[in-house]
């Protein structure tokens, strides 16, 4: 037997020195025994891989929610008076159980954009119930003066009245599932003398990339939310974006729909800001923090150790900016080379 507290202490700690399955956080155990006995118990030696598979199947996952939204900083208000929460989803790859028929696991989370922190996540087996889950994430978030960027699949009317009904504000991509709205949108835009358009025009070079965006604002938009019956809609937007790389050139037009009232440059800064969540948040968990090189199935235990990964995640930023680290790879480095660090950063948290 072993006491709980020393497994999942030593299986938390083995997750921040970027140990990935069970049998890495028993050889973390092995090599670490001399540091981690000054502060774990261990009557029966260091727990086997099949210990630590055990008991983190059986954590309750509300309690490292809990944990997640602990280690939030306070959210800071950007220049529109909003503080900008973008919502997005992402499968963990090597969840999937094939032998049993048990789909990957598929994680909604809410990231703070300014922050650049996981704000909550509600996870599920199964790509096909993100919509739920964003319905979930929404209902037990808090949305006052809140910016909500959400893609495509979040263009419905239930999600865009829980948030303005939440006195929250939406801003959301406009595809074909919702056709006649796309349709009619378009043709908004098509015909700009007839409407009040703002615009703004943002141009980017960087590694031999040249990115031009022309921004199109249109607040007139009433006889379209009448006829749509669309809650709290106040303007749609459209992005053309040129891209020249190469020699090679390409270019797309995206279109939005939102509830706020925003200045054509807040709105593709927002637009922007909000696929911050692929680049800080999901890029990161699976190439800094290998999350996609995870290969635990066990009903439970992937959810669980999902969970750590993001409350390492929100640690790992404040790490970097308490020690001034240039980026997350570098405190993560550092983290793993020092596991001292490692409980020094645990115990800031908890106080």
């Amino acid at each position: 037997m072993h006491p709980f507290e020393t497994v999942v202490g030593v299986g938390v700690l083995s997750i921040f020195c970027n140990c990935v399955g069970w049998e890495q956080m028993e050889e973390f155990a092995q090599h670490t025994y001399a540091l981690l006995s000054n502060f774990f118990a261990f009557p029966n030696g260091v727990p086997g891989h099949d210990t630590f598979s055990r008991v983190f199947q059986k954590i309750c996952p509300e309690a490292l929610r809990q944990a997640l939204r602990r280690t939030g900083e306070a959210l800071s208000v950007q220049d529109t008076g909003l503080t900008h929460l973008a919502m997005d989803g992402k499968t963990l790859c090597g969840s999937r159980d094939d032998p049993n028929n048990c789909p990957a696991l598929h994680i909604v989370s809410a990231w703070a954009v300014s922050e650049k922190q996981v704000v909550d996540c509600e996870g599920v087996r199964g790509k096909g119930h993100e919509l739920a889950l964003l319905k979930t994430l929404l209902e037990r978030l808090e949305l006052k003066d809140k910016l909500i960027s959400i893609d495509a699949i979040g263009c419905q009317r239930e999600i865009c009245s829980t948030i303005t009904e939440a006195k929250g504000h939406y801003l959301i991509g406009l595809k074909g599932n919702q056709s006649q709205l796309f349709k009619d949108v378009c043709l908004a835009f098509e015909t700009p003398d007839l409407f009040d358009v703002k615009t703004a025009y943002i141009v980017d070079k960087d590694h031999g990339r040249l990115e031009e965006r022309t921004v199109f604002v249109m607040e007139n938009v009433a006889w379209l939310k009448d006829r749509h019956d669309w809650p709290g809609l106040q303007q749609i937007g459209k992005i053309h974006k040129r891209t020249e790389r190469k020699g090679k050139i390409t270019s797309e037009e995206r279109f939005f729909i939102c509830s706020a009232a925003l200045t054509p440059e807040h709105f593709q800064t927002a637009v922007r800001d909000h696929w911050g969540i692929e680049n800080s948040q999901h890029y990161v968990l699976d190439d800094t923090l290998r999350e996609d090189r995870l290969r635990i199935r066990k009903k439970g235990a992937c959810e669980n150790i999902a969970l750590l990964q993001r409350v390492k995640l929100n640690l790992l930023q404040q790490a970097k900016k308490l020690w001034n680290l240039r980026s997350i790879p570098k405190t993560q480095r550092t983290l793993s080379a020092s596991p001292e660090k490692i409980i020094q950063i645990l115990h800031r948290w908890q106080s």
